[in-house]
Order: structure tokens, then sequence, then C-alpha cells
């Protein structure tokens, strides 16, 4: 997703995957942008099997951890930990040192 800004902040949302503008146009206005993240995760995390999930991490963690409310209230703060070690797994891999010390980070917090 990307943002095109005019003189009063955000005057377009541009979304690179049709399902995920699916999801965030059918949240409710009045619907917390907590909730919307945690609609398009949820959308990542029911379209990859477990092993495209680990792959593609990278795509869906940061709606997961804009989420992160949700998992903490239903009780699931480790299932979001993992992600965050996959991210960060993920990350090294890349030699993306800084986001890979983020979501370890993150992964910790959780724990």
């Amino acid at each position: 997703m990307s943002a095109h800004l005019g003189s009063r902040g955000v005057s377009k949302l541009v979304f690179s995957h049709d399902r995920i503008r699916q999801a965030a146009y059918e949240m409710s206005s009045s619907v917390s942008t907590t909730a919307i993240h945690y609609n398009i995760a949820g959308r990542y995390l029911g379209r990859y099997s477990l092993a495209l999930q680990q792959e593609h991490i990278l795509e869906f963690i940061e709606h997961l951890n804009a989420s992160r409310t949700f998992f903490i209230d239903q009780g699931k703060s480790e299932e979001l930990a993992k992600y965050n070690l996959w991210a960060a797994q993920r990350a090294l891999q890349s030699k993306v040192y800084e986001l890979a010390m983020t979501h370890y980070n993150m992964a910790l917090e959780l724990l």
C-alpha cells in the first residue's frame, strides 16, 4: 500500500493487491485501524500455506504488528512473537540487519 500526499495529508491510498484493497474497503469507516490491519493480515495468512507464510512474512508482518493488541487480547502473543521471529530470520537472510533487530526485539517483547 502506498499513500499519495496532498496539501492536507493523505488524499489517495493505493493498494498493491486487489484482495487487500477489498479487505480494507469492506471494513466500515467506524472500524479501528487496528481491526483493518488485523483483517488484512488474516487475508495474507489465509492465502498462504505455512511454508509460504514463512517465505512471504515480510509482505505482511507490519499488518500483524499493527494489530498487536488483538493478538494480546486473545492470548495469542506467542503466535505474534513467532511471526516476528520468522520476519527477523528473513530479514537476516536478506542482510537487512536493522529490520532483523526490530523484529527480534518485537518477538522478545511479546514473550
